[in-house]
């Protein structure tokens, strides 16, 4: 049996232009061709929004690597970091990000 999608979910949410490259983010008009249904949602007082199940310019967000910064480079570890200063954090940041 499949689970039945929530009313907040959308297509949106996972779409790269949803940062004002389509009329939708951009303006707040609905897309020419798209499937969406009118839903109401509380925030500081009832909005109408649209849950979008199909969109012919949706474009998926690729994925993305998390940034992590390994502090054992430089010599290190993780133990001796956090038993240092402030101050002594900011130098190791400061020279991993040169060699970075």
């Amino acid at each position: 049996m499949s689970k039945k999608p929530k009313q907040t979910e959308t297509l949106c949410r996972d779409c790269d232009r949803s940062v004002g490259l389509c009329a939708w983010s951009a303006h707040l008009k609905p897309v020419k061709g798209w499937t969406a249904r009118r839903v109401k949602y509380n925030g500081n007082h009832y909005r109408t929004t649209y849950c979008v199940s199909a969109c012919p310019l949706f474009e998926r967000t690729p994925p993305r690597e998390p940034k992590r910064i390994d502090i054992s480079l430089g010599g290190v570890s993780n133990k001796q970091y956090k038993a240092m200063t402030v101050e002594q954090r900011a130098e190791v940041d400061k020279a991993l990000l040169e060699e970075g």
